[in-house]
């Protein structure tokens, strides 16, 4: 399982594993967790934008130009994903 986590300026917070889409919200079984915590909030921000700054830069350009296996990888896995 993944799960993602999402904030607001209003220090509103969800972690889950629903994705915002039809099948994800009919089919799947998701769950969520809301929960408001100006703190957390803030570690949250922090934790991004430490991230965000620390990682490599990702561009159109550079998507392009991946290397021929990790292109196979994406392509493989897309042809699939309607099974997972």
């Amino acid at each position: 399982m993944h799960s993602k986590a999402a904030w607001n300026d209003h220090n509103d917070i969800l972690f889950g594993s629903a994705n915002l889409d039809a099948h994800s919200m009919k089919i799947n079984f998701e769950s969520c967790l809301q929960i408001n915590d100006s703190r957390l909030a803030w570690d949250l921000r922090h934790a991004y934008y430490s991230d965000l700054a620390s990682g490599i830069r990702q561009t159109a350009q550079s998507h392009l130009c991946r290397p021929l296996a990790d292109k196979a990888l994406t392509h493989a896995c897309n042809l699939v994903s309607p099974w997972l």
